[in-house]
């Protein structure tokens, strides 16, 4: 699980990524905020380009917002200051994702921003330790 508390430094429609991968393979998971206005998103790849989306629109991007992924081989889902915001079940296997990084994985779409916390979990969490992580 991919956990954030962050803001982005202006709402101009760019992407600003934080991700969660590797440096041998092309599994990624990512924290976004989104070319549109208001938008966060998720991402969940395990060859780096095809993979699922998780949207959560109408997010005070300027405000400091808690953000978390929650994610396993066949189940993934956002929240967002409390509230599960999408889900989403599918099969993708995640190799190794031992590397943070502050753009999208791959050197692009770099993460503007505040960060006040961030955090990797190896164990999920239930709903309602996500609600109290996130609220």
């Amino acid at each position: 699980m991919l956990y954030a508390e962050i803001k982005a430094l202006s709402n101009d429609s760019t992407y600003r990524r934080i991700s969660l991968g590797s440096d041998t393979t092309s599994s990624v998971v990512t924290l976004d905020y989104k070319n549109e206005d208001d938008s966060i998103r998720a991402f969940i790849s395990s060859d780096g380009t095809n993979g699922l989306f998780l949207n959560a629109t109408g997010v005070d991007v300027l405000e400091f917002n808690q953000i978390a992924l929650k994610y396993n081989s066949t189940s993934f889902s956002l929240w967002i200051n409390g509230e599960e915001k999408d889900s989403v079940t599918n099969t993708i296997t995640l190799d190794s994702l031992d590397k943070i990084g502050f753009d999208s994985g791959g050197g692009t779409d770099i993460f503007y921003g505040n960060i006040k916390d961030l955090r990797v979990y190896t164990t999920a969490l239930t709903d309602e330790e996500l609600t109290q992580l996130t609220s």
